[in-house]
Parts: structure tokens; sequence; C-alpha cells
């Protein structure tokens, strides 16, 4: 997620057609005309659509960052697996700059931006309620093909521990998450494999096109936070709305051993559940961490842009991912002892 105040920079640019001076600046080296761009919305980067009409091309989305911040630099890397998966028929087609470029960098009024475009992409979507398990498990394979057609990926030499930016971050009153991080970064480390992945293969970011004897075609996009990591981390991002807000009870368990079958059907490799737990606790930690640095920012440009309610969305989103730190730590069995004292105390 890009932090508030980038958010309200941007916002603040934004003319009542949806248009925009910065959009205009990153859309230039695609020989696009001003006011070609509208904006769409902004999470992990920003995302305007030049809409049919407006070019040949059209419709197509201009995804951009800031180049010196975290999120310019995944938006970089997303685009570099990108352009190894275009041929493969499983991503979203991009469109390449007047320059023959995947990728520019530009100079705009809010500084330099990493910038990609890429084609709508055509096909079905899906939400939870339209799974089943047979398209849960075609969703699974999906997954895998994308890591296979990804390559393989190197181990880290030295794996980031995915609890410490957080463990420096626990209020001195909140002991309770102080604890389960505190146990959590002593806890074995994860034991699975590596992968290229996607980093939120969730059924927003995917389309499903035809039928076949395996099912569905499915193509992906927003490879924002695409980037090397482990097999568990990338299924439990993937598959974030099989499980309840606040813990690691799965509220589509059916659909959630489906597509984990269907991951197993094409790769072999099968994520038991304490993997996947504690890889959607790492996940947690590193959400709640990130938001509450950005939370705690008394930015005044984002109340007044109007972004009070995503503000309290961000921080009803930082709270259920403490809960999933504890609920992890606790049913990792690593909760130290003095924090299950308390528990049954209370």
């Amino acid at each position: 997620m890009l932090p508030l105040a980038e958010i309200a920079a941007l916002k603040a640019t934004v003319a009542e057609d949806w248009t925009s001076v910065v959009a205009d600046a990153v859309a230039a080296p695609w020989g696009l005309d001003p006011g070609a761009a509208r904006w769409w919305r902004s999470s992990a980067s920003h995302v305007f659509v030049v809409p049919r009409g407006r070019d040949e091309r059209a419709p197509f989305y201009l995804r951009f960052a800031p180049a010196r911040s975290g999120a310019g630099e995944r938006l970089a890397r997303g685009a570099a697996l990108h352009a190894r998966l275009a041929d493969a028929g499983i991503v979203a087609v991009p469109v390449v700059s007047a320059a023959g470029r995947m990728v520019e960098t530009v100079t705009s009024p809010l500084g330099e931006m990493v910038v990609m475009a890429v084609t709508a992409v055509e096909g079905e979507e899906l939400d939870v309620d339209d799974l089943g398990p047979a398209r849960a498990r075609a969703w699974g394979r999906a997954l895998a093909d994308f890591h296979a057609a990804s390559g393989p990926a190197p181990t880290p030499g030295d794996p980031v521990d995915p609890f410490a930016d957080a463990a420096s971050l626990v209020p001195a009153d909140d002991r309770d998450l102080a604890d389960a991080l505190r146990a959590l970064r002593v806890a074995p480390p994860s034991s699975g494999g590596w992968v290229h992945g996607h980093g939120d293969f969730e059924l927003d970011n995917l389309r499903w096109r035809g039928e076949s004897e395996e099912g569905p075609a499915v193509v992906a996009f927003d490879l924002d936070e695409a980037g090397v990591m482990p097999l568990a981390a990338d299924i439990a991002a993937a598959t974030r709305d099989l499980f309840a807000d606040g813990t690691h009870d799965p509220r589509h368990p059916g659909m959630l051993a489906a597509f984990l079958d269907g991951y197993a059907e094409r790769d072999g490799a099968r994520v038991a559940m304490p993997e996947l737990v504690r890889a959607r606790t790492a996940g947690a930690a590193q959400s709640w961490a990130e938001l509450i640095v950005d939370l705690r920012l008394d930015a005044e440009e984002v109340v007044a842009q109007g972004l009070d309610d995503l503000r309290a969305s961000l921080a009803d989103y930082a709270e259920r991912a403490r809960e999933l730190v504890i609920d992890g730590a606790r049913r990792l069995e690593v909760t130290p002892r003095s924090a299950r004292e308390r528990s049954r105390a209370d």
C-alpha cells in the first residue's frame, strides 16, 4: 500500500474529470495527449485508465509509483517478471512505450515515477461465492502454472526476519503483541521452497476465460507485490479471502483444501497448515509494521483530501493484522508462558 501522504499528494492533482498533470507526465512516453488518462485508484501503485476512444490501444492502464520508494522498487520488479511471462498468456499483455520499453522512469510534478502500462484483461471476475471446489482447484493450478512459468527462484542466503520491523514498533503497553513477536522471532524459520511469487494472486486480480478439460484459463494482473518469496507466503496471500477476519480459521475449508490440491496436482508441492499459518502470521506482522508507521504520521493533507475513511479502514486492517500475529503465535505454540498465563487470568 502506498503511504497515505503519497495518495493524498496525488489526489490533490486530480481534477473533476479525473485527469491529472501527474498522469499527463507519466503518459507522455506512450504518446498520449494530455487528459487521456483518468484516475482509477491508488493502492499498491497509482493506476490511471486510458478509456476507449482516447487511443487505438485503449482501454489500458498506466501504473506508476515514486521511483525512490519501496512501491517503485516493487513495481519495477513486478514489471521485470511481467516481461518474462508476457508470451505465456497468463498475465495481462504489456503496452510498450513509444521507445519500445516496458518500463519508463519519468519526471513528474511529484518527482520521478516508475511507470508501466498493461492492457485491460477480458474475462469473468469471480468472488469466493462463485467458486465451488472445481474452480478453487483450477485457481490452485493457475498459481502453480504461474510459478512454473516464472522459473526457479534463488534461495536467499540470509532471509530477512519477517518479524523484526514489527517487534521494534510495538507500543510499550501492548504486552500480548510484544510477547508473540518475541517468541515468533526465535521459532524455527520457514522450511518450504522459494518461488518467484505474484504476491497478490487473489480472485480480484484474476480473470477467467473459456473452458477446457482442466477448466477455465486464468489470466493475472497487478504484479505490484511480486518478488522472490517462500511458496507458503504466496499461497497465503492468494487465499486471504478463504479465512475468517482476525484469525487463522478457514472460513471456507473446502475451498482451501481444493486450492491446495490443485496446486499439488501441478507442482507436487503441498503446503501444510502450520506452514501456511506461519506465512500468514509473518505477512500480518509485516503489514502491521507498515501500517502503524503510516498511521502515526499526522498528515494534514490526508485530511484535506478527504481520506479520513481510508485512514479509518487502514486502522481497522492494522488491528486485524495484530490479532492475526497473536493468534498465529498461539496456534504455532510459540507464545511465551507469560502471555498464556495472562490469557488464562483474563
